[in-house]
């Protein structure tokens, strides 16, 4: 189910004129953060709490957005962006894959402080590696979401049916493979860069499975997923996470969402990097960042948003 990571995530496009850039990357880290004022201009203008916009996650992009925080780390491993609008203070989330091998560890929580405001947060992180050849040719990624907040605010329904303007959580794992160590991505685009949606316009790439869910509950999760190497390719983890609160309720707490490459041993899932080679960071990563609030650059994505028109969409 990719589509959550599109329409339910309402990632728009935007770019700045004349700062396209390609980069070669084998890892890479992204963070941003999204505010929406939910009402019209004269709802504002009126006083309204009662919103008539942002009815999904696509309609009125351009027009209900009021800040949006990012952090790109082309070629790194970590990556931060919080936004300080009322609307949503305190709207973060952070990507850290620099710690043991294997491991993306990204965290987030996504705040909406009133009736006619929505909030949301997205992250994502990516390693790659190559096989040596020893070892078992099948490989497992294991996620773990921690879950441990509470919904508090003016919305009865925080975990309604899972509809695209629900109150929910999403995350996902992808991992693919490559006949190159690394590929370009345009370090130019200022929204998320989707890792594996840019891999996969190349003619060697090889989807080697996806596992997406979507909850509206508050249970810890657990699950797994196998994928099949063969040598001499590089195979890339991506993983992302999002979340998000709609009109006045918000999740009280930072949720984090592990994703852990091992391999299976007797049914149990034992971490592991044996017989494989992780890439390692760029000398000096091309970070793209507007993670201090500043009136003139949402004014510059707004005018970009707008002459571009439909917010981007993974190819399906």
């Amino acid at each position: 189910m990719r589509l959550s990571r599109i329409a339910c995530l309402f990632a728009a496009v935007a770019t700045f004129a004349g700062s396209a850039s390609a980069a070669q990357i084998s890892n890479g880290a992204h963070v941003s953060t999204y505010v929406r004022d939910c009402r019209t201009a004269a709802e504002r203008l009126a006083g309204s709490p009662t919103p008539s916009q942002c009815v999904d996650n696509t309609d009125s992009f351009g027009h209900t957005l009021v800040d949006m925080r990012y952090d790109s780390n082309y070629g790194g491993l970590t990556a931060s962006a919080g936004t300080l609008d009322p609307l949503a203070a305190n709207t973060r989330g952070s990507v850290d894959a620099s710690g043991t091998p294997g491991t993306l560890i990204l965290r987030q929580a996504t705040f909406s402080t009133s009736t006619y405001s929505r909030a949301s947060s997205q992250v994502e992180a990516m390693q790659s590696f190559t096989w040596d050849g020893t070892g078992s040719a099948t490989r497992t990624v294991a996620g773990h979401l921690d879950f441990t907040g509470s919904h508090v605010g003016n919305q009865s329904d925080f975990f309604a049916a899972i509809t695209s303007a629900a109150s929910m959580i999403s995350a996902s794992i992808n991992v693919f493979s490559l006949d190159t160590v690394s590929f370009d991505v345009d370090t130019g685009n200022i929204a998320r860069p989707f890792f594996d949606s840019v891999a996969s316009e190349l003619p060697d790439y090889v989807s080697g499975g996806v596992s997406t869910f979507e909850t509206g509950t508050g249970s810890a999760l657990d699950w797994t997923m196998d994928f099949t190497m063969v040598a001499g390719r590089t195979y890339y983890i991506d993983a992302w996470f999002g979340i998000w609160a709609k009109y006045g309720a918000y999740i009280d707490a930072s949720h984090t969402f592990t994703a852990t490459l091992g391999q299976m041993d007797n049914g149990n899932f034992v971490a592991s990097t044996a017989g494989l080679d992780l890439a390692d960071p760029l000398a000096h990563p091309i970070r793209s960042t507007n993670n201090v609030p500043e009136p003139a650059g949402i004014a510059l994505t707004l005018l970009a948003m707008g002459a571009l028109g439909a917010a981007r969409r993974r190819p399906q």
